[in-house]
């Protein structure tokens, strides 16, 4: 199974994870979340996942700058703002298949393994 990992080179988190995963044995399709984010499907299933809030960064920059804390945003709205603003989405993504994460949670490594296999 092909797994697609969203990241930033430079993200703590990211660097840890992709290295938990490759120690597992799980073959990953690096992406560069600046260079490429996620498509429009995978941003959508995120924020059905995690709800609009769940999916922004909020210690980002990008969150401060553009005023983000007092603003409700519909999903479409959010899904732009994530495209032109990489750096509000909680990262990594993980997309294995119908499988899609944002963030960190050792629970997804251990579904990742079955998934894998």
């Amino acid at each position: 199974m092909r797994v697609s990992f969203y990241w930033k080179p430079t993200c703590a988190t990211c660097r840890r994870v992709k290295k938990e995963l490759q120690q597992s044995g799980i073959e990953l399709e690096l992406i560069e979340l600046f260079k490429q984010p996620p498509p429009r499907d995978v941003l959508r299933k995120l924020i059905e996942k995690y709800g609009v809030d769940g999916i922004l960064r909020k210690n980002s920059n990008d969150y401060k700058r553009l005023g983000l804390k007092n603003r409700k945003l519909s999903p479409d709205e959010a899904v732009e703002l994530l495209l032109a603003n990489p750096d509000l989405i909680k990262r990594p993504v993980v997309k294995a298949g119908s499988l899609i994460f944002a963030g960190w949670d050792e629970e997804v490594l251990k579904i990742l393994k079955r998934q894998t296999k």
